[in-house]
């Protein structure tokens, strides 16, 4: 997809790679819709934005409310015209152990990565169908493709995420509407600075680069950075008598230093 003249929508757009693909977008000629919690950081990359000469609308919206996206989706579309491109990246993260188990913190895990997704396509999706074009892009996690301890709440609110948007894609196609599932590894983002720094860590610059790539080139799915996907690929085909002593080693480690709530992505 050209991005030159092209409305494209942003959740999670005041930080990490939801403000750097914005950021990206704005300079290849997108007007940039951006949703994000109310704050500093919301309002300091509209006006990085709006700095280089983008139209530019940004919100102040919790996801997990229906109501208030429907109402921001709509807003952003009177103000900017019809939505092109909508990219759901808003998403939450919690370490989750069995010692701990908070079905509130998974509520939450799915209320803003899942539900938030939903909302905002229920409310994008009539205009796309109308006109018969569009492209819906959401973030998955390579971290879906197998249950972690540790982060079990987030592969499986990240899964989701990932099945519905392949069968949104098989449907959606006949309608000249593509749909991108986006896979992130380890990317340094204020998410994945609670954790040590993994090996293969990736700065938002280049993961924002891969995705609108992909985006341009209408491709079904992206995973990155390239190793913790190859990685991810080979720990989703292992048998589990294999993978769960991996995981259980691989984790244990990062158990003393992560306390529950920690942030993940």
């Amino acid at each position: 997809m050209p991005f030159d003249g092209k409305v494209a929508v942003v959740t999670g757009a005041s930080s990490g790679i939801g403000a750097e693909l914005a950021r990206q977008l704005a300079k290849a000629g997108a007007k940039l819709g951006l949703l994000a919690l109310p704050d500093r950081s919301l309002d300091e990359t509209e006006r990085a934005i709006a700095g280089q000469g983008a139209l530019v609308r940004a919100i102040g919206v919790d996801v997990s409310r229906h109501e208030a996206v429907a109402e921001a989706i709509r807003q952003l579309a009177a103000a900017l015209g019809p939505i092109d491109l909508l990219i759901l990246n808003a998403g939450v993260g919690r370490v989750t152990t069995v010692e701990t188990f908070s079905s509130a913190a998974i509520e939450e895990m799915v209320r803003v990565n899942v539900l938030g997704t939903v909302y905002a396509i229920e409310a994008a999706l009539p205009s796309m169908l109308a006109r018969r074009t569009g492209h819906i892009v959401a973030m998955s996690s390579l971290s879906s493709l197998r249950g972690q301890p540790l982060f079990f709440g987030y592969c499986a609110s990240k899964a989701a995420i990932g099945t519905l948007l392949e069968g949104l894609r098989i449907e959606l196609k006949p309608h000249g509407i593509a749909v991108t599932t986006v896979r992130p590894g380890f990317v340094r983002t204020p998410m994945t600075a609670a954790f040590p720094a993994p090996r293969f860590m990736m700065e938002v610059e280049p993961a924002a680069r891969v995705i609108l790539d992909a985006i341009t080139k209408r491709r079904a799915e992206v995973n990155f950075p390239w190793q913790w996907a190859v990685i991810a690929g080979i720990a989703r085909w292992l048998p589990n008598r294999i993978y769960d002593r991996i995981a259980a080693k691989t984790i244990a480690p990062l158990k003393d230093p992560l306390s529950p709530g920690s942030p993940a992505r």
